[in-house]
C-alpha cells in the first residue's frame, strides 16, 4: 500500500488544512493575517503544486484548486493554530516510514517562511521575519518533529 492509501477520509482533510494551520501559526504570530501575507500564501501555495513528492502535490493541489472552500473550513474549525498543526503531525506519525513525511513537512516550514516574508521591513529594507513569526516557525517545526535548522 502506498502512501496516498494510507489515509483515511478524516485524516486527508486534516492535511488539507495544513497549509492553513502554518498560515494561522506564522501570520498570525503578529497579530492578524493580513491581505499581503494571505496574497502570499495563495501564490506561494501554488508553487507547491509541482513539487516532486505526490503529497506535497496533492494536498497543495487541492487547496490551491479551491483555496476559498479551504479557507472557510479553516476559519469554521476552533482549534488553535498549534492544534491544527500538532493533528496533522499526528496524521502524519501513523505512517510506517517515517521518511516519507519529511518532504510535506519541510514544504509546510517553506510555505511558513514565505509568508513570514511576505510583510515586515520597513521599505523593503531590514529584516522581513518579525521575532513572533521566527519563533512561530521554530514552534511549528518543533511540533511537526522537524529539528532545528533542518
Amino acid at each position: 500500500m502506498g502512501t496516498m492509501e494510507q489515509f483515511t477520509a478524516d485524516e486527508w482533510r486534516e492535511l488539507e488544512l495544513a497549509p492553513l494551520w502554518i498560515l494561522g501559526a506564522v501570520a498570525g504570530a503578529d497579530g492578524s493575517i493580513d491581505q499581503a501575507e494571505k496574497a502570499s500564501h495563495i501564490k506561494a501555495i501554488s508553487t507547491f503544486t509541482a513539487h516532486a513528492d505526490e503529497l506535497v502535490r496533492r494536498v497543495f493541489g487541492v487547496v490551491a484548486g479551491d483555496f476559498e472552500s479551504a479557507w472557510v473550513r479553516y476559519l469554521s474549525d476552533n482549534r488553535s493554530a498549534t492544534q491544527g498543526i500538532a493533528a496533522v503531525s499526528k496524521v502524519l506519525a501513523r505512517l510506517p516510514n517515517p521518511a516519507a513525511t519529511v518532504p510535506f513537512k519541510a514544504a509546510l516550514l517553506e510555505l511558513g517562511g514565505a509568508v513570514a516574508d511576505a510583510s515586515g521591513g520597513k521599505l523593503q529594507l531590514g529584516r522581513k521575519r518579525s521575532r513572533s513569526e521566527r519563533e512561530a516557525l521554530s514552534a511549528a517545526a518543533l511540533v511537526l518533529g522537524v529539528p532545528e535548522g533542518a
